[in-house]
């Protein structure tokens, strides 16, 4: 069966930030099955030239034109860890979908059947556009769109030809048993660590947003498998036994969560958004009081807020759990530096008002 023009819209990240992406479909393939988590797609992405009615004037030719015209429709998709796209061009190549190895691609993939093209349209967002969510409408109905000030230029964008050949079967996240998943919550967390020491922070928080939202399944007493809506006591019962001995300890999940906030706290410290690293630092040390690393990352997120109080009790815990930190002492050197700031200010302020 084939058919043409079905579009979506969705909100991705790469290396470089968030991406919105357009999708048009050219053809939709045979079947009905698309791929799931952990499905093994075999996909082809081609570089195409992006409409752009103004570069038709003072068109260079010859050689020289059409290398300089490649660049232009190539940059940032050479595949490598830093581009737009983590997978070659033009290239048959397979692709786990549910990994994060592009996800650009993937949010294409999950709703494309076997045999099926699509068009993608890859927009940059500005530095003044924030998603609500990770993804926003993804497989239909009206996505996140750039965004962008009243008289700016558009930004630049990418054309591509998404292509899948054939996929392995795969499996919703409700159908996986505890172990399954436990085994993907600690890949994520590998490879959010392999991609923030690589200098990829974007990527790192996208593994360990995945990872915690699998997490979240496993959740005993509320939204987890078996606390979903719509669900009896009775059916519920039926799944506690089913999974009876194969669900990990409390304590290694809040552990693993726990580790899960911080390193997401330390991402989002590192891109900017303290106010969202407060709120997932101070998540991690309601999981695990003992961690310092949430502590000294809760103390930094507060500082950099402003809220010094905040932070020196933040700093100060650090300090009770791992005696002679030398981070932690070199923050409350600052945090006190700042106040005596504030202070003298305050004071000339004051002074002012008075003479």
């Amino acid at each position: 069966m084939q058919g043409r023009g079905a579009a979506s819209s969705w909100v991705s990240v790469t290396p470089g930030g968030w991406r919105a992406v357009s999708r048009r479909t050219l053809e939709r393939g045979s079947g009905v099955e698309t791929p799931k988590l952990g499905s093994v797609c075999r996909v082809r992405v081609q570089s195409q030239a992006a409409d752009d009615p103004g570069a038709q004037t003072d068109r260079p030719t010859g050689v020289d034109a059409q290398e300089r015209q490649e660049d232009t429709h190539t940059a940032g998709l050479d595949g490598s860890p830093s581009s737009v796209l983590q997978v070659p061009l033009s290239e048959w190549v397979e692709l786990r979908l549910g990994e994060g190895q592009c996800d650009v691609i993937e949010g294409c993939l999950e709703s494309m059947r076997a045999g099926g093209v699509c068009e993608l349209l890859v927009t940059a967002l500005d530095s003044n556009t924030g998603p609500e969510g990770r993804v926003a409408q993804r497989g239909g109905g009206q996505g996140a769109q750039p965004g962008r000030r009243d008289g700016a230029p558009p930004p630049p964008c990418q054309r591509l030809r998404v292509e899948l050949q054939s996929f392995s079967p795969g499996r919703e996240s409700w159908e996986m048993s505890p172990p399954e998943k436990w085994a993907w919550i600690r890949a994520h967390k590998q490879r959010g660590g392999e991609r923030f020491r690589a200098g990829d922070v974007w990527g790192a928080a996208d593994c360990y947003g995945r990872a915690l939202v699998l997490l979240a399944t496993l959740s005993r007493g509320g939204a987890g498998a078996s606390g979903a809506l719509g669900s009896s006591p009775d059916d519920r019962e039926d799944e506690d036994k089913a999974t009876e001995g194969q669900s990990v300890s409390e304590g290694e999940y809040r552990r693993v969560r726990s580790e899960l906030h911080a390193n997401m706290s330390l991402c989002q410290l590192k891109l900017g958004q303290p106010h969202k690293a407060r709120v997932s630092a101070a998540q991690a040390t309601e999981l695990d009081p003992a961690s310092t690393k949430a502590w000294f990352r809760l103390g930094l997120a507060c500082s950099e807020l402003g809220e010094l109080d905040a932070a020196r009790t933040g700093l100060t815990r650090v300090l009770e759990l791992q005696p002679g930190s030398a981070s932690a002492l070199r923050a409350l050197r600052d945090i006190e530096a700042r106040e005596k700031a504030i202070s003298c200010q305050l004071g000339r302020a004051l002074s002012k008002m008075f003479t």
